[in-house]
């Protein structure tokens, strides 16, 4: 199968280009007044950075700026642009400290800047069709649930998390790494976890260490994972999970053609 060109290698590049030239070329649109919010939907080609402190929105870009409709409902911000050609380059600048889910869509791009935070216990991420989410900084939340699929991309390099809920499908690509006590994964339809099958711009050192892991791989789908005390991995259809280091317990029912081998580099 011809896998369609991955969207980060241009995403982050992007990113920061998109930032200087909305600066240069149009003056921000100040959003004081949106109701409350803690939750995000960004959609549609629209670039947006997460960062900790007092709830504000800045727009930015060039074109007609007035074009990008935010709408907040039930406590959703939605950011979409229904007509692209009427704004381009549009970044978004979120200040927010109480965020509980963030989803990506239809080629959207959300970037957790340094210091983010939130007082939520659980923060749930997903990504779907062509987007893109991650993190170069730490991110401390209790609960870290992530779901990704249709060539999606999620990264995020410093976590510290107690749990980890990871569902991954349909070719999507997903890097975790940092710490955490139980990560739950489940993954099915060629996608991968700390692995890739094509450049994507996002080095790896190794997978996030959690004490116990769960992983069931499912139709081709490829991890590595890092347990240091438990891990249970279940595999079909051809997956392949990789593990580092040397857990103290493993289990594992690995079936047609699936397997488990043990990955330190």
């Amino acid at each position: 199968m011809k896998r369609k060109q991955f969207p980060l290698l241009l995403g982050l590049a992007l990113l920061s280009v998109l930032t200087f030239n909305a600066c240069e070329e149009d003056p921000n649109i100040l959003y004081p007044d949106l109701e409350p919010f803690d939750k995000l939907v960004v959609a549609q080609n629209i670039a947006v950075l997460l960062m900790n402190g007092d709830k504000d929105l800045t727009v930015s870009g060039s074109g007609d700026l007035s074009s990008v409709q935010l709408v907040v409902s039930d406590g959703v911000l939605t950011i979409t642009l229904p007509n692209p050609g009427m704004a381009q380059n549009v970044v978004v600048e979120i200040y927010h400290d109480d965020m509980k889910s963030v989803r990506c869509t239809q080629n959207g791009l959300v970037n957790f800047a340094e210091h983010f935070t939130t007082s939520s216990p659980t923060l749930n991420i997903s990504a779907y069709n062509d987007a893109v989410i991650y993190s170069y900084f730490e991110l401390n939340v209790d609960t870290l649930d992530i779901s990704l699929n249709d060539d999606s991309f999620v990264a995020f390099r410093q976590l510290d998390v107690h749990k980890n809920i990871l569902t991954v499908w349909s070719e999507a690509i997903c890097f975790l790494e940092g710490t955490a006590v139980d990560q739950i994964l489940e993954m099915t339809d060629a996608c991968y976890y700390n692995l890739a099958d094509k450049e994507t711009g996002w080095s790896i050192s190794g997978p996030l260490e959690a004490e116990n892991i769960w992983v069931d791989a499912k139709h081709a789908a490829s991890a590595w994972v890092h347990a240091s005390t438990y891990l249970n991995a279940t595999g079909t259809t051809g997956s392949m999970v990789y593990y580092k280091g040397d857990p103290a317990t493993i289990e594992q029912n690995m079936t047609n053609g699936a397997e488990l081998i043990q990955k330190n580099n």
